[in-house]
Formats: C-alpha cells, sequence, structure tokens
C-alpha cells in the first residue's frame, strides 16, 4: 500500500496562485515590533470599513506577476519591489481572484501587470498616504475637494494602492496592447482585419467590470480585494 502524501502549507498555496493573483496576508507582529501598532490601525480602519465582515485583517497586498518560481510586486517600506515570494510561520495568507481572470485568459494581462509593476517599481512607500486614507474615510468631504495634505502625490503609494493600479493599468490599457499587435486601424481593410480579430478575443474588453469597481484608488486597503464580489473572489485562505 503506498504511503500517503499529504501537502505542506507552502505546497498548497502553490497549487492555486495563477498570475494575476493577490495574495492579502495577516501577520502578527511581535510585542516589540512598532508595526504591531500600525496593524492595529489598519485593521480597525477596515472593520469600521466592512462592519459586516470577517474578511478584515489582512493588513499587507502583494500582486503575482509569475508562477514558476513564484514572484510577486510588493509595495512594501522604503520602497516598491519585485520579489520572491516566502512564507512567514507567523501569517495567514488569503489569496484574490479577478473574477473574468478566473473564467478564462485576459489578452494582455500578465504582460500589462507586469509592465504596470516595473513602472511603479523602486518608488518610495508613502507614509502618509496610511494616514491620508484615514482622513478621508472619517472625514468624505475631504476627498471631494481633493484634500491630498498627507499624501505624498500619484509617485508615491502604499501596498493595496499600488496593486489596484496596477490591475487599472491592465484594464484601461488594453486596447494600447490590442494596436502593439499590429491591429492599428489606417485603412478600411485594416478596420476589416480588426473586426476580425475582436471576434476572436474572449470578449469585448469594455465589457471586464472595472476591478474594484468604483472604489478610489487612493482609498484602497487590503481588505478591499477580499471584500468587493463583484469584481474579485477568494479562493484561498487560512482561517
Amino acid at each position: 500500500m503506498g504511503r500517503r502524501t499529504t501537502l505542506t502549507r507552502n505546497e498548497q498555496i502553490l497549487q492555486v496562485l495563477k498570475v494575476g493573483d493577490v495574495i492579502l496576508t495577516d501577520t502578527k507582529a511581535s510585542w516589540w515590533n512598532p508595526l504591531g501598532y500600525f496593524y492595529r490601525v489598519v485593521r480597525w480602519y477596515q472593520r469600521q470599513k466592512y462592519p459586516d465582515s470577517k474578511r478584515t485583517g489582512d493588513i499587507h497586498a502583494m500582486l503575482v506577476l509569475e508562477t514558476d518560481p513564484v514572484r510577486v510586486f510588493s509595495y512594501e517600506a522604503p520602497c516598491a519591489v519585485i520579489k520572491g515570494f516566502g512564507l512567514d510561520s507567523r501569517t495567514k495568507y488569503r489569496i484574490c481572484r479577478y473574477l473574468p481572470a478566473d473564467a478564462f485568459p485576459l489578452p494582455e494581462f500578465g504582460l500589462l501587470l507586469r509592465e504596470a509593476a516595473e513602472h511603479l517599481k523602486g518608488r518610495d512607500y508613502d507614509y502618509g498616504q496610511n494616514i491620508a486614507i484615514l482622513v478621508k474615510w472619517l472625514f468624505p468631504w475631504s476627498e471631494m475637494i481633493g484634500f491630498r495634505i498627507f499624501d505624498r502625490g500619484r509617485n508615491w503609494k502604499v501596498c493595496s494602492v499600488g496593486v489596484h493600479w496596477c490591475f487599472l493599468y491592465w484594464w484601461r490599457n488594453y486596447w494600447r496592447a490590442a494596436g502593439r499587435k499590429g491591429l492599428l486601424i489606417k485603412t478600411e481593410q485594416d478596420a476589416i482585419e480588426w473586426a476580425k480579430e475582436l471576434v476572436n478575443l474572449p470578449c469585448d474588453a469594455r465589457t471586464y467590470p472595472r476591478p474594484l469597481g468604483k472604489q478610489p484608488v487612493e482609498l484602497t486597503c487590503p481588505a478591499t480585494f477580499a471584500n468587493h464580489p463583484d469584481t474579485f473572489k477568494v479562493v484561498w485562505e487560512e482561517t
């Protein structure tokens, strides 16, 4: 009788991951680690934002760019990086997937996500944006008037904002990517060939739901991905 094989925690996660997945982490900081206070603030904010959800404990978001081996885009202090994915014994993991990506291959999805990550790689982590997120949540009128006293600007982000930005980069640039394939319309014959190519696509890009819907990019927190069933679903989690 053959020996029973049990998948390790690492193998379980690796078997699920696909390019474009969002890895959310719930890390227990040591008592002496000053980040522990920051983690509590993030969790408090997420509980206020999603009071009926049990998925509010995640404090970091990463975007999967490769799966063999697994490499992720991660916006972390002091700057955004592209790195290998490793597990930590004090961390729980949750994996979220953009819904259309679970149904069929999306055109230029991995390519444009990688392009967006490369664009952000090396840019400074925006500590002030964490404060700005709380201010905009507690005082919604500050978002309407463009209040940005803490936010350092569009070139600096926090983890979840950076991941959301990468998804929107793909979503907004799909037609540009199609143009790079030589489908630019210059003549009537080009238009006919363009129409043929559209028929072969999984669906019209305009029918793909906007990742995270109308959620403002600057207000994205890790729990947003796990609590937006219209565009993302949880495909793996540790309880």
